[in-house]
């Protein structure tokens, strides 16, 4: 259990919080933190970078970042010239207007460097969801604990990953644990089962998983005729794009926004990239394949690094949780689909299998904390107005 949090230090009228993140699922930790903020102090102000669901939660946004996401080297190299810009624009923010309190969500090595700079001027900064924060063994990524001042981490494993460092770290527990309902499992698939493609948020994901998926459906559906599809399409993806790729499979599927618990939690199994969403189906309780395909020059990146680090053994966050293989993987030369098929359709016709998938999973969701991540997050924030006033520093960066 996560010890008692403190009374919440009440901000002085004025005081302000900078958000920054890069990627759909920062966009979701940072509305629900602003949220979170906002209800534990109405006085604060709330200005950063983000996008729609920042901006829906009462965020002044300074630069929408809907554009920025980006998985490997390849991504990175396309979007550098862009991403450099932005990066400069947000240092002359932070040194015209600095913020009481600068929050770095998850976007590692942008929000790393973000971090380097804004310690230089001077500035106080919580990290929520810091770089490598689902690895039990960090490496490198330690190095931010030297730079920040409050750690608000989701896994228990950082407190130890991270002691004796700079930086006061906090296990804050996860906030998906308050956002997803617990829902009944469905009943029996018969005939007709559920299932559940989940191809990621970020463009990318849906260009190099999305055909595979579509075609494990299509698969599928050649051996259960009466199967039932239903896709997620995150904010911000063209529907034009997805819907022209079940067509060329012939798959027919309901599309809903996001991950509609209402609709994904009934399903009997799921497809789903390796993501958030992997745990979002955890907590429902819903069975899975997770496939991962990325572009060549990723997945180049992915080998060289796993020669030179070490292998990293899962992708999937259930089984990372777990440390252990309990929801099905197939990555890149693996992740075609007739392989995809063949797993989902073990799901679906051996409930044996099922229910004991259900029951590994939730033991793992067990890790992700107790209810109320998502206020002890904003309290460890809100924690940081109480240190003294920061240094103004003007530096170049």
């Amino acid at each position: 259990m996560k010890p008692d949090t403190p009374a919440v230090p009440r901000a002085q009228r004025g005081c302000e919080v900078f958000i920054v993140t890069g990627e759909p699922s920062g966009d979701f930790l940072g509305a629900q933190l602003a949220r979170a903020l906002r209800r534990l102090d109405a006085a604060i102000g709330l200005r950063g970078v983000g996008s729609k669901r920042m901006r829906d939660a009462g965020v002044e946004l300074f630069l929408d970042s809907t554009t920025w996401s980006v998985v490997g080297l390849g991504e990175a190299l396309r979007k550098y010239l862009m991403l450099r810009r932005r990066f400069k624009a947000i240092l002359r923010e932070l040194r015209s207007s600095p913020p009481d309190v600068l929050v770095l969500i998850d976007y590692g090595y942008f929000n790393s460097r973000v971090a380097r700079c804004a310690r230089r001027m001077g500035l106080r900064i919580v990290y929520y969801f810091q770089p490598r924060s689902w690895s039990r063994h960090p490496g490198r990524a330690a190095r931010i604990a030297e730079i920040v001042d409050v750690i608000a981490a989701p896994f228990p494993w950082s407190v130890k990953a991270l002691s004796g460092r700079r930086a006061a770290v906090q296990w804050v527990g996860h906030p998906l644990v308050d956002v997803v309902p617990s829902m009944p499992p469905p009943g029996p698939p018969g005939d007709s089962p559920l299932i559940a493609l989940v191809p990621g948020s970020r463009q990318q994901e849906i260009r190099h998983i999305l055909p595979a998926i579509a075609g494990a459906a299509r698969l599928v559906a050649r051996t259960l005729p009466q199967a039932r599809f239903v896709l997620t399409v995150a904010p911000g993806l063209a529907r034009s794009q997805i819907v022209e790729s079940l067509r060329r499979e012939g798959v027919r599927a309901a599309l809903v926004e996001g991950v509609e618990y209402s609709a994904v939690g009934q399903a009997h199994a799921a497809i789903v990239t390796s993501g958030t969403a992997t745990l979002e189906l955890a907590l429902l309780g819903v069975p899975m394949v997770v496939a991962y395909r990325v572009g060549i020059i990723t997945w180049l990146q992915y080998q060289i690094t796993q020669a030179l680090f070490g292998r990293i053994r899962y992708i999937a966050m259930p089984n990372i949780l777990a440390d252990a293989p309990i929801v099905p993987e197939v990555r890149q030369t693996q992740a075609k689909p007739r392989a995809i098929a063949r797993l989902v359709l073990r799901l679906v016709t051996d409930a044996q299998r099922s229910e004991r998938m259900r029951q590994d999973m939730a033991r793992a969701m067990r890790l992700l904390g107790p209810a109320g991540a998502v206020e002890s997050a904003a309290r460890a924030v809100l924690s940081v107005l109480q240190a003294q006033p920061r240094r103004k520093v003007h530096v170049s960066c």
